[in-house]
């Protein structure tokens, strides 16, 4: 592969498109289906110094540094944002996981989805490195939605080491969702 480009897979089609590296920033468009492709956007926590530094997950093996200390770019990255997850990618993101997940199972039309997009942006950016939030649209996606009974949006699961440990049904305030997150913690 080019050392200046990345391979981004289309959320909404699955085809691997390569893109600049200098482009990533600009929102690019599938080759294919024309959507926006959105590269991953990842917090790594320096091992020196311990600062924050945002990251495109496309580019973690181009041997990062940190931003202020410029030392290597080691440590396991997590996610500040909550990470669009498929049929495909389900096992791998959120069964696979070895820390814990909140996974949210949403449709696009469905009012109170919509009034919780800024509190899970608000958890991830909260619970980087301890949570990783992951959000499913079931219309795309029904296969996992149904082998979990996900019978009305939104509704919330709580994974642990790829296993169930609590489901929320609903538009739920922050608070609510806060403590079970201190549960599983």
């Amino acid at each position: 592969m080019n050392q200046d480009s990345a391979i981004i897979q289309c959320s909404s089609c699955g085809t691997k498109n390569r893109v600049p590296k200098g482009r990533l920033k600009d929102n690019p468009l599938c080759g294919k289906c024309k959507a926006i492709l959105r590269a991953e956007i990842l917090l790594v926590k320096c091992s020196e110094c311990g600062v924050k530094n945002r990251l495109y997950k496309d580019l973690l093996n181009d041997q990062p540094k940190c931003g202020k200390c410029h030392a290597p770019l080691h440590a396991i990255p997590y996610y500040s944002h909550p990470t669009p997850i498929t049929d495909r990618t389900f096992g791998q993101e959120v069964l696979a996981f070895p820390g814990p997940v909140l996974m949210e199972y949403y449709s696009p039309v469905c009012a109170h989805c919509k009034t919780l997009d800024p509190i899970l942006d608000q958890l991830a950016s909260e619970y980087a490195g301890r949570i990783k939030v992951g959000k499913k649209n079931i219309d795309q996606n029904p296969l996992t939605a149904s082998q979990y009974d996900i019978m009305s949006t939104p509704t919330m699961i709580l994974f642990k080491n790829g296993k169930q440990i609590n489901r929320l049904l609903g538009a739920v305030s922050k608070q609510e969702i806060e403590n079970h997150l201190r549960y599983i913690l």
